[in-house]
């Protein structure tokens, strides 16, 4: 009787005394998994998931100022980005994987597409100035990158 009390003190679900019925283990073990499933489904209708997702938009947020802040420097990569969120490249990489879906260069790249595809819209620079506004060295890759991020060459936004 001490072991039992000991096991289900530590965490056990059930205790079962040898001998055991085979039809008492698969009864036990049914009602177990129906336990788990109940449970499971009454922790997804709880809506206030809030927390995690807030702290998860928090750190897209924070990756994406960093971008923004830097975007003008044809410099400011990935290296940089690790510094200024104060992760590693592989942790980075990582969780900005889980969160967007994206790889860390792509998720770089992608804000800075964004910005320039708002700037071509809005403001009276060429194509050029822009890409070097966020952060291309070369307007012939800003021209390139731009067309694979939106389908449609840079030109083509100015209205």
């Amino acid at each position: 009787m001490e072991s039992r009390i000991s096991g289900l003190k530590k965490g056990a679900d059930a205790y079962l005394s040898k001998p055991f019925e085979q039809e008492e283990l698969m009864v036990r073990l049914e009602k177990l998994f129906e336990l788990r499933q109940k449970l499971q489904a009454r922790y997804r209708s709880l809506q206030p998931e809030a927390a995690p997702e807030n702290k998860e938009d928090e750190f897209v947020q924070k990756v994406r100022q960093a971008v923004l802040a830097n975007l003008s420097d044809e410099t400011f990569g990935v290296a940089q980005l690790c510094r200024t969120v104060t992760l590693g490249r592989a942790q980075l990489h990582n969780k900005l994987k889980a969160l967007t879906g994206q790889p860390t260069s792509h998720f770089v790249r992608s804000i800075r597409l964004q910005k320039a595809k708002e700037l071509l819209e809005s403001s009276g620079l060429n194509v050029s100035e822009v890409g070097y506004e966020v952060g291309f060295k070369n307007p012939s890759h800003f021209s390139t990158a731009y067309q694979e991020e939106f389908g449609a060459p840079p030109s083509k936004t100015r209205k």
